[in-house]
């Protein structure tokens, strides 16, 4: 049976090609319906708002210069000296809380040691590795070696220590010039992965014969080092260098440095910079801390439109930064979840103190469904109850509102444990009446 042509179809010329002069052209509309991109009206617009860089405010930022850590950095620039010359220099440990300057110090004076042996012609390689990315020695050792050029490829894993370290050292060999190695967050490994890498770096670096590595050890705590071996700490020999909490008026100067960079001339309102210094002072003098708390607010200005940052904007970033999590949550949830909460809450209060001994599911569902029948919930039965109340119980537990236990046959069962204190529950019974009141006797603390 011959095949009909419709009207659109190609019309075949001798040889069955299809003959352009006689194929109609078809126009196909699309019927897709063009989505709006909710980004469309902020591309070309920046940051805006008080923001001139937004990036001078972060933490991986290097400033051009640190105020009040003056004494350190011109500690840590004479101990490294002796690298300029082709030496190795000695092993510097420096100390101090979280925010104290150690890690911007470091970075501000190792770019300048670079830039200074770049002038004078020297081989100079400097490696700054976070301690806290990697697990123990071989993942540190591996990055030390990709960090360096030249070498052939070494594994990620499969060999020993030994042959790894030996690629490592032949590469340091054919550097020619000495290399600073900083271990920042060294504290954030174990002990023994901390004793397993300061070993390797300082016994066989002494086998090379170029220059060698130069350490600087940064960490919180500084008794890891008082507690490492006699043979490991006797080799280090590490030069000491405290950091100092800053106090209010230092982290006003250190925030005023970064404004300079970050913002514009005229974002910052009146007791701005002062506030957020005083906040994070009362927070262990937390530089990294204060500075979060001025991009946030600095955020807060760009949101609502404004370029000039004022304290109201800070007091929202301080609100936005200490919500609570588990009463957002809580509030979220709907009325039978809710209802379970306050459930587990008065079978723990049932049942006494909850540290010797805590309520069982059994006891939950039971009160569970007293509250379901004073707030008017039903689901058909008291077996249907009892079952919503058991798959309420796991999805409380997943989203870390109800401790859980899992079932563990020939064990003890612990029971469960409500993790919202009464402060939480009471915020929960006031935005919604159908909950009913808490049952006023002691308090519900976690177990410890």
């Amino acid at each position: 049976m011959q095949q009909q042509e419709t009207e659109g179809s190609l019309r075949r010329g001798p040889g069955g090609k299809s003959n352009p002069a006689t194929t109609p052209s078809v126009h196909r509309v699309s019927t897709t319906t063009v989505r709006p991109n909710i980004f469309a009206p902020m591309v070309g617009a920046g940051i805006g708002g008080p923001y001139l860089q937004r990036e001078a405010l972060l933490p991986r930022f290097t400033p051009q210069r640190l105020p009040h850590r003056g004494a350190q950095v011109s500690s840590l620039a004479e101990a490294l000296r002796t690298t300029l010359g082709g030496q190795a220099g000695a092993t510097q440990l420096l100390v101090g809380a979280n925010g104290s300057g150690k890690s911007a110090t470091a970075a501000h004076v190792l770019a300048q040691l670079e830039e200074a042996a770049a002038l004078c012609g020297q081989p100079l390689q400097c490696v700054r590795l976070t301690c806290a990315r990697y697990e123990g020695a071989y993942q540190i050792l591996l990055a030390l070696d990709r960090a360096l050029p030249g070498g052939p490829p070494v594994p990620s894993h499969g060999w020993p220590l030994e042959r790894l370290y030996d690629a490592l050292g032949a590469k340091l060999e054919a550097l020619g010039g000495p290399v600073v190695l900083c271990l920042d967050e060294l504290d954030s490994l174990s002990p023994p992965a901390i004793e397993e890498v300061l070993l390797l770096l300082t016994e066989r670096s002494s086998d090379l014969t170029g220059p060698g590595l130069t350490l600087l050890l940064i960490l919180n705590n500084g008794t890891l080092v008082e507690d490492l071996p006699p043979k490991v700490a006797g080799r280090l020999g590490a030069h000491l260098s405290v950091f100092p909490p800053y106090d209010a008026e230092q982290l006003a100067d250190i925030l005023a440095e970064r404004a300079d960079v970050a913002l514009r001339p005229d974002a910052l309102g009146s007791g701005v910079l002062a506030l957020c210094a005083a906040l994070a002072a009362q927070e262990h003098g937390d530089a990294r801390r204060a500075l979060e708390l001025l991009r946030t607010a600095a955020d807060e200005a760009a949101t609502g439109g404004c370029c000039v940052i004022d304290e109201t904007h800070v007091r929202r970033a301080i609100s936005r930064g200490e919500g609570d999590v588990l009463t957002a949550v809580a509030l979220g949830l709907p009325l039978p979840a809710r209802l379970l909460l306050l459930a587990s809450a008065d079978a723990a209060r049932a049942r006494g103190d909850p540290r010797v001994r805590r309520p069982s599911s059994r006891d939950v569902l039971r009160h569970f469904a007293q509250r379901c029948a004073a707030a008017g919930v039903g689901f058909g039965g008291a077996a249907a109850t009892a079952v919503r109340g058991s798959q309420l119980l796991a999805e409380l537990g997943s989203l870390g509102l109800l401790e859980v236990p899992l079932a563990a046959p020939g064990r003890t069962r612990r029971g469960i444990a409500p993790l919202l204190h009464d402060a939480q529950l009471e915020v929960l019974v006031a935005a919604d009446a159908r909950l009913g009141p808490l049952q006023q006797t002691r308090s519900v603390q976690r177990r410890l």
